[in-house]
């Protein structure tokens, strides 16, 4: 479900949020990434000037909706599956937590179509 409001609030948000840098480094695969709590710590404070705010809901343990919320009502979706295989993880709880970071931080830009680069 989708309104007006909804709308001008996700046009404002995107014409005020930077770039988001990728200031993490994964060492094992030599890859360069933005971690879930830099988003965080620069898109809240823009959602909220906007109205809008997020939450992140799980279904049938390995899929994660990231929903965002206007105040005043309506709200759009994200679905992601979670790459999460029980059979090969050696300790499972771990492997998961790291697969819903991993979904969260991938819907978040994904639903709110941010910008991540090296600079």
């Amino acid at each position: 479900m989708t309104g007006d409001k909804l709308l001008k609030s996700l046009l404002n948000f995107h014409k005020e949020c930077p770039l988001i840098k990728k200031d993490a480094k994964n060492n094992f695969k030599n890859y360069d990434y933005a971690r879930l709590e830099d988003i965080l710590i620069t898109i809240n404070p823009l959602l909220t000037k906007n109205d809008l705010f997020i939450t992140h809901l799980l279904q049938d343990d390995n899929k994660l909706i990231t929903r965002v919320y206007h105040s005043e009502g309506g709200y759009i979706d994200s679905i992601a599956t979670m790459p999460f295989d029980r059979a090969k993880s050696k300790n499972a709880e771990q492997e998961w937590g790291s697969s819903l970071t991993y979904a969260k931080r991938y819907n978040l830009c994904n639903i709110l179509n941010l910008i991540v680069a090296d600079d």
